[in-house]
């Protein structure tokens, strides 16, 4: 059998402590593959931080470097638990113990991706997939460290690596479940660059270059201008723009203040936090 060359993205609320963890499970994993691996820490309880950076930070690169690459295999975990911002529990007996069904993705330029169905986890592939599978196994299925035990052998199954005793990957259409529509804060940087995730608004959002309009975030409105160009903007000026981040294939607005930080004015806001544009 011919040897993989395979690198996966861990994308996960677990934190960074855990990442030893995930780097000796993934090694036993991808053991019969040449392999490498990259850990992205998102915040505790935030769905819609983990599938941004999955989407983004950990997807963007593999399309960049695509071509120089075609004989990589790329693949993957993105998991974060849904918390009271979405809406669920974090504890109690009426909490679920499973955590949302567990997908396998295969996507259109053949990167492999596995997460559970749950808040936004999924969501950024929607346009990209060309088969999804659902992930069952025959035992330990209830275990709290899903994303370690399960999630991982599943993502080394369905890339080809190796296949596990008691793993199904059964095809089956991925129906995301409901999100909410609007402008969110979908991560920032430590330049305090602030970057948006748009949910069901695609780019209507976006004005024209050149154009002012007001950003409110909480309870602080400031003016901005659209460029095109990331360091267009005079000093201390607010702007939106992109950058060479891409976001499941679209670009990603930044909301900067150049020469300051546009995440310390609106007071560092959460993951998730509404943003209004008004042209």
């Amino acid at each position: 059998m011919k040897i993989k060359n395979v690198h996966i993205s861990i994308v996960t609320d677990c934190g960074r402590s855990d990442a030893l963890r995930y780097e000796i499970g993934a090694a036993a994993c991808f053991a019969d593959a040449r392999f490498s691996m990259g850990f992205f820490e998102t915040e505790s309880f935030n769905t819609l931080h983990a599938g941004f950076v999955a989407g983004s930070h950990a997807y963007a690169p593999i399309e960049y470097f695509s071509d120089i690459a075609p004989r990589m295999q790329f693949g993957i975990l993105v998991n974060a638990a849904p918390g009271a911002a979405e809406g669920q529990k974090l504890r109690g007996l009426d909490n679920k113990s499973d955590g949302g069904q567990i997908y396998a993705l295969e996507l259109k330029n053949g990167v492999c991706v596995v997460g559970p169905n749950v808040g936004y986890n999924l969501y950024f592939f929607r346009d990209l997939i060309a088969r999804s599978f659902l992930v069952t196994v025959s035992k330990n299925s209830d275990t709290p460290y899903r994303s370690l035990e399960i999630m991982l052998p599943a993502l080394a199954q369905v890339m080809g690596v190796r296949n596990f005793p008691g793993f199904t990957l059964t095809p089956k259409k991925l129906d995301l479940p409901e999100v909410q529509n609007g402008i969110y804060v979908g991560d920032s940087d430590s330049h305090g660059n602030i970057y948006l995730a748009s949910i069901g608004q695609e780019q209507g959002f976006v004005p024209r270059v050149g154009e002012v309009f007001t950003v409110q975030i909480g309870d602080k409105s400031i003016k901005a201008r659209y460029t095109d160009q990331f360091f267009a903007a005079r000093a201390g000026e607010f702007t939106l723009t992109t950058g060479s981040l891409t976001l499941a294939g679209n670009p990603v607005y930044y909301l900067i203040q150049m020469g300051g930080s546009a995440s310390n004015f609106f007071g560092n806001p959460a993951v998730g936090t509404k943003i209004l544009v008004q042209k």
